[in-house]
């Protein structure tokens, strides 16, 4: 006999007790692995350091983005005709 307490979700049923708009604020944890030796960084694990040469020395961290501006404000452009847009005009600069 089963017991109901201990049901085990899929992951449809997860996505969709999450709501639409959250569903695509969602990301991937981004993370990379670091010497504890010396600094040097990595995509995967290395079990030897190639730049000291130690082992077992990297650690995964969780690593973010750097970035100016944040998703939230940024401007969304829209496509303009050619003739509204504004022109200069710029000296030739001659070169020899």
């Amino acid at each position: 006999m089963t017991d109901s307490s201990h049901f085990f979700y899929g992951i449809a049923e997860v996505c969709s007790a999450i709501p639409v708009a959250n569903r695509n604020a969602m990301s991937k944890v981004k993370t990379a692995f670091f010497c504890q030796n010396c600094g040097t960084q990595a995509a995967k694990y290395l079990g030897k350091c190639p730049s000291c040469g130690e082992w077992n020395t990297f650690v995964e961290e969780v690593v973010q983005k750097k970035s100016s501006v944040t998703s939230g404000n940024r401007k969304k452009n829209a496509p303009q005709l050619i003739h509204d847009l504004e022109t200069q005009v710029l000296p030739r600069i001659d070169v020899l």
